[in-house]
């Protein structure tokens, strides 16, 4: 081999490496944004768990309900950032209807799937609390050739879960559990023209009501519930952290 073709084999090792090197950083990059978000939702379940566990010891479920017990924990349920993108160019509005679906179905996930009680110990002596699940915000593009995105809405009701045979509604209406769930009412995805306004910032929120209060969409009975909801705010600013005292209807758009 003359000298110039040594060359040009050592220049072609040299991209070859390059690009292995790059696809791996790619691969490393993507599985650990995976891995960060399952951690960070198996961080907020655990925390719920502990603290639905804290109030009944052994089957001795007074001691959680003692007027000087202390809480057990609180949530650590890190706000999830969502940027929907454009759909792709063999992609429809459904694309953006199921990225929010998505949303609703990690929020569920995290947040025990209806099966904890976390507010139960009488240390929250609040009515309604309420966790931030995720942020939502639309790129750009999507507000140009999507300001409105409508039947939201009707996609929870209808479309299919990834890689399960049920519908998101389905998922996020378990009956039969010691906790009422309501789906998300449907005015929360027809605020601007019967649907989404896209130029504006949402956020999945998962609704608390405390046994003893009065439930408005169970038919005014006294019960613990809870509610996903889909809410535009007045003020995001100081609100990446989990409100656990709220009330929604007032302190939400």
């Amino acid at each position: 081999m003359n000298k110039k073709g040594f060359e040009i084999s050592q220049l072609m090792s040299i991209i070859l490496i390059t690009v292995a090197i790059v696809g791996l950083f790619v691969i490393v990059g993507g599985a650990t944004g995976i891995f960060s978000t399952a951690s960070a939702s198996d961080m907020c379940k655990e925390s719920l768990m502990l603290m639905d566990g804290s109030r009944d010891v052994n089957g001795w479920s007074w001691i959680g309900q003692h007027d000087l017990a202390k809480p057990i924990g609180s949530p650590n349920c890190p706000v999830e950032i969502v940027q929907i993108q454009h759909p792709q160019k063999n992609e429809n509005e459904d694309a953006i209807k199921r990225e929010i679906a998505e949303a609703f179905r990690r929020c569920f996930s995290k947040t025990g799937e209806g099966g904890l009680d976390p507010f139960n110990a009488k240390v929250w002596d609040k009515e309604n609390y309420c966790i931030l699940c995720s942020k939502i915000t639309f790129d750009e593009k999507t507000q140009e050739d999507y300001p409105i995105i409508e039947g939201t809405y009707e996609f929870l009701k209808t479309g299919t879960m990834l890689l399960y045979d049920k519908t998101y509604w389905e998922y996020l209406t378990p009956a039969d559990l010691k906790i009422q769930v309501a789906g998300p009412p449907r005015e929360d995805f027809d605020r601007t023209e019967n649907g989404i306004d896209t130029e504006k910032t949402y956020y999945v929120i998962w609704h608390y009501i405390k046994g003893s209060a009065s439930i408005p969409f169970m038919g005014g009975e006294a019960g613990t519930a809870i509610q996903l909801r889909l809410l535009p705010l007045k003020d995001d600013s100081g609100w990446d952290i989990p409100r656990l005292d709220c009330k929604p209807d007032t302190t939400f758009q």
